[in-house]
Parts: structure tokens; C-alpha cells; sequence
């Protein structure tokens, strides 16, 4: 952190989040295992609480489950997100009701939801389809995944039910954000079923009310996202100590994207601070 001239930093779960996400898994296994998990990062960030940030990880087969390390980890350890998956887990949905209690609680003591993407998964997941090819797999798996998860919860009613619910979209590019934005407003207007789901709002307007997404230190194409969109609703994620993260330069390679200053700030700081309550 020190070399790349990070502040703070927010730390995520890799393989947890598949582990306690398998298809089928008995529910209390898998909750027990995010409470390990919980325990430990916790533990970790307590080296240096005013730079590490926690996130809690959230088992999701059982809704009772999933509230209860949620409170745990948000008052018990400190977490300033939450973290769930941006594949369907026993395919339900985002904007199933069976989530709606989470929602409602995340919206009451006034935390972060992130969905953090994954490479592939043991549930339904594009990355399977092409398994035996690694850059599509790598490619569609946690960009498409992501998109489909914001899709979700912006076309199904989810931020409408939950105005002060905030949710942030992490390590899946932005790039793709102005198109995604338009197609679902394009249809939205044609087909939204706003009784179904009691929302009147296009999905671009609820996007820009509540949610973010992260640019990768690399992408140069975030320009036309801002240029679209504006700056406010993007976050920086530098996907360390990955593989692909750009470390120890990641940050040194944002600061020479095709971006202005002012946003440069927003999406290193400002926005990070207001998603995050830092």
C-alpha cells in the first residue's frame, strides 16, 4: 500500500466466496465457513484499522443465515461492506424477495452491498461454458456475470423498494456501463413491469441514485464512461495481489488514463468515501 500510495484499502475474499456458494451446499456449513472467514479478516485488519477495511462475506442459502453474520460482521467486526457473489447462487435471482430482509437490514445500519466477481464458479456461470479456453472463460465470467447482476437489481425493483440502499459492482470493468445502461432503459420503457415490481424509475436514473462500479487501473475506454455518465458513481480497484493486477504500479498506470484531474480524485477518494462511509 505504502509503495502503490494507498491510504486505505478495502479487502476482499477470493476463493471464500466460492466456497460458501456451491449449489446444493448444506446452509450451515457453508455459513459456518464465512464466519471463519469473517473471524480471520477481521483479525487481519486489526494490524492496521485505520488503513484496512474489512468486507464481510455473506452465505446466501439461507436468508435467517445470512442476516445473522451480516449484523455479526458489520457490528461485531467492523465491516463497511458487504459481500456477496455476482452469479446466482440455487438460482434465485437478486431480485427475488427472499432477499429482500438482507437488502433491508444492509439499508439500516447503512452499509455497502458489493458484488465482487468471480473467474468461474460451482453453480451456474458463463465461465463454464469455456472452461477449456481461458481468456473467453476469464473474459465473459466476471464482466458479463457483473452486468448481469446490476441488471438485476436495477430492472427488478430492488433499489426502487430500497432508496437508501447502496451497491457497488467490483472487479468486472466499466467499460461496458453507458451500452448496458441504454439497453435496459430502451427496454424498460417497452416491457417494465412496474406493478410487478413497484418501480417507476428508468434503470439508468436508479444506477445514478445508488450504485457504483469499478475502473480498472488499465482502462483507458473508462473515459467514455465518464464522458456518458459523469464521475460520480465510479470507484478505482487495483486487484491486489492477483495476477493480473498491475502492482506496483496500478495506481501510477490510473493516473495516465485519458481522464481529468477532478475525476481522477472522485474515483480515487471522494467516491470511494461516500460508498464506503470512510
Amino acid at each position: 500500500m505504502d509503495i502503490e500510495g494507498i491510504d486505505v484499502g478495502i479487502l476482499f475474499r477470493t476463493w471464500a466466496t466460492q466456497a460458501i456458494n456451491i449449489d446444493g451446499l448444506e446452509p450451515a456449513f457453508g455459513a459456518a465457513m464465512a464466519r471463519a472467514w469473517n473471524r480471520w479478516i477481521g483479525d487481519f485488519c486489526q494490524e492496521r484499522p485505520d488503513r484496512l477495511k474489512a468486507s464481510g462475506l455473506v452465505p446466501l442459502h439461507d436468508i435467517d443465515l445470512a442476516l445473522t453474520e451480516a449484523r455479526f460482521a458489520v457490528k461485531e467486526l467492523g465491516a463497511v461492506t458487504l459481500v456477496l457473489p455476482s452469479h446466482m447462487v440455487e438460482n434465485r435471482p437478486l431480485y427475488d424477495r427472499y432477499f429482500d430482509p438482507l437488502w433491508q437490514l444492509a439499508q439500516d445500519m447503512d452499509v455497502a452491498v458489493s458484488f465482487h466477481g468471480n473467474h468461474a464458479a460451482y453453480a451456474e456461470h458463463l465461465a463454464k461454458r469455456y472452461l477449456d479456453n481461458h481468456v473467453l472463460s476469464h473474459a465473459c465470467g466476471q464482466p458479463v456475470e457483473m452486468m448481469l447482476a446490476l441488471g438485476a437489481v436495477v430492472t427488478g425493483g430492488v433499489l426502487s423498494r430500497f432508496p437508501r440502499l447502496r451497491m457497488a459492482f467490483l472487479e468486472g470493468n466499466c467499460s461496458w456501463l453507458p451500452w448496458w445502461l441504454w439497453a435496459l432503459d430502451e427496454r424498460w420503457e417497452s416491457w417494465g413491469d412496474r406493478e410487478l415490481f413497484q418501480q417507476d424509475a428508468k434503470p439508468s436514473e436508479l444506477f445514478l441514485r445508488q450504485c457504483f462500479v469499478s475502473v480498472e487501473p488499465e482502462e483507458k475506454l473508462s473515459k467514455h464512461v465518464v464522458a456518458e455518465l459523469g464521475d460520480e458513481n465510479l470507484v478505482v480497484s487495483t486487484d491486489w495481489p492477483h495476477d493480473d493486477s498491475r502492482f506496483p504500479h496500478a495506481i501510477d498506470t490510473f493516473l495516465e488514463l485519458p481522464l481529468p484531474e477532478d475525476s481522477q480524485r472522485k474515483i480515487l477518494w471522494d467516491n470511494c468515501q461516500r460508498l464506503y462511509k470512510l
